[in-house]
């Protein structure tokens, strides 16, 4: 092997192991800086391994003007197919207030979403949040001062996932657990 082939494999491990800590086991806590651009998005997910819920803190640290996509964030437990999947989201309330974001619990299935308003919650409020799913395929979601359960259908979750689109989000003790 050549050294130029040995660093290429060196460097391909070091790859694979940075995406495999990425996301800690359950019971660990972690950050994660979601930050994108104008009508971009990033996510974090992880294969269902046993625990059934996400438990963490977000922080809207900063809004963007998209032209396509809101500045939006995202905490979801989805089924074997993306369209279905239940969670929450924070999205701001308009371009005249770039000050504040509307919390709303979601049921999708079949890629039809269902929609519970929570209320504002303000640029830079640290907003704690547990969401969890039943083995019965009710979801539990307690969001700053906000709980709210409802039946959604999900009863084979797959994937974990928490992402945003157009500003940049703040996710503190996340436990994928």
């Amino acid at each position: 092997m050549t050294l130029a082939g040995g660093m290429a494999m060196f460097r391909s491990i070091l790859a694979v192991a940075a995406c495999l800590a990425a996301v800690p086991a359950a019971g660990r806590t972690f950050a994660y800086d979601c930050d994108t651009m104008s009508n971009r998005f990033s996510e974090i997910s992880t294969p269902l391994a046993g625990g059934r819920q996400i438990s963490g803190v977000v922080t809207a640290t900063r809004t963007v003007t998209g032209e396509r996509y809101e500045t939006t964030s995202r905490v979801a437990i989805e089924g074997d197919e993306a369209k279905s999947w239940v969670g929450f989201r924070l999205t701001i309330a308009g371009p005249a207030d770039s000050d504040t974001l509307i919390a709303t619990m979601v049921v999708s299935q079949d890629g039809k979403e269902e929609e519970i308003a929570l209320g504002p919650v303000k640029l830079m409020q640290p907003v704690p949040f547990r969401l969890s799913l039943g083995r019965d395929g009710s979801a539990s979601l307690e969001l700053a001062d906000w709980k709210h359960k409802t039946a959604t259908g999900l009863k084979s979750p797959a994937t974990l996932s928490v992402g945003c689109s157009t500003g940049e989000f703040k996710f503190a003790s996340l436990d994928f657990g």
